[in-house]
């Protein structure tokens, strides 16, 4: 076939042209005796096809790889690509080449090294990624792209004119894949992928176990909760049982030691009923120290024991309560002493629950030690962890304890198996002791061996600081020494009066022959009880509730009420309250008389408006004290503002005699009114004017007109005076005798009575100024 360029030779075993450029523009052909004959404009070419002849070499064209290429760029030896080395040595001595996933992009160039270059053709292939042979025409150089990873092997051959192929030259190519095509990492996914699907199938099952233990959860919380509210009913129950059958144990406690120290109190000790009578009164205060004892741990449970904080002499404390045993230890021969302390300091605590801790243990000590046995007290200061404790100690050569009740010692009603050589084990006084030491941040420690003895201590922290965050009440007056809420079983004996004390009685008879009591009390033994103890002394009139008390009291005026607090149809609270509300009455003192023996019913009575409270089972003689105590208050009262409301109209007015009578009966107005709301934080001037039915101009200008002191002035001057009658006969506490006088601001109370007085009103209760000076009152409201 002839072409511009020359003429070309159709090979029909491999499909392609053999181009001969020996003349061109050979647009003419002629055949004619096995010739060919190519015409152009210039040139003849012919010759005999039959007679063309090609000669190669022996080799027959062996095809060498002459050139590597990756990623479109050639590779030397040594190269570092993509992070490896292609080629280590030449392409001419390599058999294979391994490339990573970076360099699967490459081409291979070749040669069979002949010079008839341009009649060549080659046949190659990619085995097994190319199954056929493929025809490269005149090319050397094959590339690949992307190619998959996998090990091939590269063949190429020379193919000749006369149809003849040469040697295959092969090449081993190996891609690396992907690290995502990896067997390492699809296992790792697989492992990964069923690990979810296990945390999953895991998780819907904790899920569902964690359904089901909720709702069984719930089930049994539930549960819980209903026995919870019925064990708190039933311990409410069981606990207001308990307080209920205490107080209930009060009254009829009442009835028998208030006849027994009335007894007592008239017998003379040689007589043969005394030492019975002194064994009844014993055992009877036992009871009540019991009582007691159920009560406070009733209290202690619900939280409603509050500390009364004042500086306590720890060794004076022990002496005074020790003193109390002595005659005990005499009795059963007990070696019986203890050991001071110089450098022991005072240390803020409640003197009464301490007082009772003390008794307590001494009491504990005195139960478990046999006749011929020792006892020792010892108050010591000590150092711990850098902090300085006051410590108290008990010691005895008693029965001791066993190790596995020792750790229980302290828990209620657990007892040993001794018997107690005096008074019983119920097991409430240790409970009552760690509970109070750690009210006051203390501890108590034991140390016992059987056969040998025990030995308690209780350590009291020094300073107040660490009572900042406590709810407790601070006192003013360091020993204040009041009676133990928790008293000991060793009862104080009374004994028979002297004659100064007669001389006094008869001469309080006397001022109070005209004088009425009423009486109001639901029980009837111990009404009538009440009626015959004051009917000595006093008018007595009964009631059997408070409702018929206010009655007999608005229609009788009676000068004091009794009245328990615990009564059917109207209690004693409410009708102290009524007490107070009613002009006609309002000016009677109120002394409660109740078996309720908690701080709150106390403070309750306060602000209803009760003079005192006094807890069942009571001393008779206090409750004669007491009574005598307000009725001789209230009279000295009226006699001071007599004089001082008298002695200032005389000085103010210039009247006559009809009109000072007259003046003399609004300013007793005034006095009663007053007097009636002394107790009321809230009276105030406009009060005043609303009782006396005029209005504040007029009050103001009848006032001027009889003293030159104010409305404002006049109420204080006279609560004031009261506070201090209160502060010189009582042995109220100064918080107490402002809460009397209508004062809720302790400070505030202070300043007035300093005002008045010149002085504070601890210092006018501890100097006697009272006594001493009994016209500085007069003198202090005088104008």
């Amino acid at each position: 076939m002839g072409s511009n360029s020359g003429i070309s030779r159709l090979s029909r075993h491999l499909q392609s042209f053999y181009n001969f450029y020996i003349s061109g523009s050979n647009r003419s052909v002629f055949f004619g005796k096995d010739f060919l004959f190519w015409g152009n404009h210039s040139t003849l070419t012919y010759f005999r096809p039959s007679r063309l002849r090609f000669h190669y070499p022996i080799e027959k064209g062996r095809v060498v790889f002459t050139d590597l290429e990756v990623n479109h760029t050639s590779v030397q030896i040594g190269e570092h690509v993509n992070g490896q080395v292609v080629l280590p040595r030449s392409l001419l001595y390599t058999k294979g080449v391994h490339l990573n996933h970076a360099n699967r992009n490459f081409s291979l160039s070749f040669s069979n090294l002949l010079y008839l270059h341009k009649l060549q053709k080659y046949l190659y292939r990619l085995y097994p990624y190319q199954e056929e042979w493929i025809m490269a025409d005149e090319g050397d150089k094959i590339s690949y792209d992307r190619l998959p990873a996998g090990k091939y092997t590269f063949q190429v051959k020379t193919v000749f004119q006369d149809q003849s192929e040469g040697e295959v030259s092969s090449l081993d190519i190996v891609v690396d894949p992907h690290w995502s095509e990896t067997w390492w990492f699809r296992l790792l996914a697989t492992l990964g992928l069923m690990g979810i699907l296990l945390v999953y199938i895991h998780r819907v099952r904790l899920k569902e176990k964690r359904v089901q233990y909720e709702l069984r959860l719930e089930h049994e919380l539930f549960t819980v909760n209903m026995e919870r509210n019925k064990e708190i009913e039933l311990r409410k129950e069981r606990e207001d049982f308990f307080t209920m059958a205490a107080h209930e144990l009060r009254t009829p406690l009442t009835l028998i030691l208030a006849p027994l120290r009335e007894l007592l109190h008239k017998t003379p000790t040689s007589h043969p009923f005394y030492a019975k009578l002194s064994m009844m009164f014993k055992y009877a205060e036992g009871l009540h120290t019991l009582t007691d004892r159920l009560l406070y741990i009733q209290k202690a449970e619900a939280g409603m024991v509050k500390l009364r904080l004042s500086q306590v002499d720890v060794e004076a404390l022990l002496v005074d309560v020790a003193q109390g045993f002595q005659s005990l230890a005499a009795e059963r021969k007990i070696d019986y002493a203890w050991k001071l302390a110089p450098d022991c300091v005072p240390v803020w605590a409640d003197r009464e629950k301490l007082s009772s801790v003390v008794q307590n243990l001494i009491s504990n000590a005195f139960k478990y030690t046999p006749e011929g046995g020792k006892i020792r007290l010892k108050v010591e200061r000590k150092e711990i962890d850098g902090k300085h404790f006051c410590c108290l100690s008990v010691s005895d050569t008693g029965k001791g304890i066993d190790a596995n009740l020792l750790q229980h010692i302290f828990d209620p009603f657990v007892t040993g198996k001794e018997a107690p050589a005096v008074s019983t084990h119920v097991g409430v006084g240790l409970k009552i002791v760690k509970h109070i030491v750690e009210m006051h941040h203390g501890r108590v420690t034991v140390d016992s061996e059987p056969g040998k003895g025990s030995l308690f201590c209780v350590y009291l922290p020094e300073g107040k600081s660490h009572f900042s965050e406590d709810d407790c009440t601070w006192e003013e007056s360091s020993e204040a020494v009041v009676a133990p809420e928790v008293s000991s079983v060793v009862p104080e004996m009374i004994f028979p009066a002297t004659s100064e004390h007669v001389a006094e009685a008869k001469e309080e008879k006397l001022s109070a022959a005209r004088q009425t009591v009423l009486v109001i009390e639901d029980n009837t033994d111990m009404r009538h009880y009440l009626c015959e103890l004051l009917r000595k002394q006093y008018r007595v009139l009964e009631a059997e509730n408070g409702e018929e008390g206010l009655k007999t009291a608005v229609e009788q005026v009676p000068d004091l009420v009794l009245s328990d607090v615990m009564m059917p149809v109207m209690d004693g609270f409410t009708c102290c309250a009524e007490l107070r509300k009613r002009k006609e009455t309002a000016h009677i003192p109120v002394l409660m008389l109740t078996a309720k023996a908690e701080d709150r019913d106390s403070v309750e009575a306060s602000r209803r408006g009760a003079d005192d409270y006094l807890r069942k089972p009571f001393n008779p003689e206090v409750l004669l004290a007491k009574i005598a105590c307000l009725l001789d208050m209230r009279r000295r009262l009226k006699q001071i503002y007599t004089r001082t409301l008298l002695h200032a109209s005389s000085a103010a007015s210039a009247s006559t005699e009809k009109a000072e009578s007259t003046e003399s009966e609004f300013m007793q107005k005034v006095w009663a009114c007053i007097e009636a709301n002394v107790s009321n934080p809230d009276f105030n001037v406009k009060v005043l004017s609303g009782e006396l039915h005029m209005s504040l101009a007029t009050l103001y200008r009848k006032l001027k007109q009889h003293t030159d002191l104010s409305a404002v002035e006049l109420i204080r001057h006279i609560r004031m005076t009261k506070a201090a009658l209160l502060l010189m006969e009582t042995s109220l506490s100064v918080t107490e005798v402002a809460e009397r006088v209508g004062f809720n601001d302790l400070p505030t109370f202070r300043k007035h009575f300093t005002d008045m007085f010149g002085v504070s009103p601890s210092k006018y209760a501890e100097s006697g100024q009272g006594g001493n000076n009994k016209s500085q009152p007069e003198a202090g409201t005088g104008v």
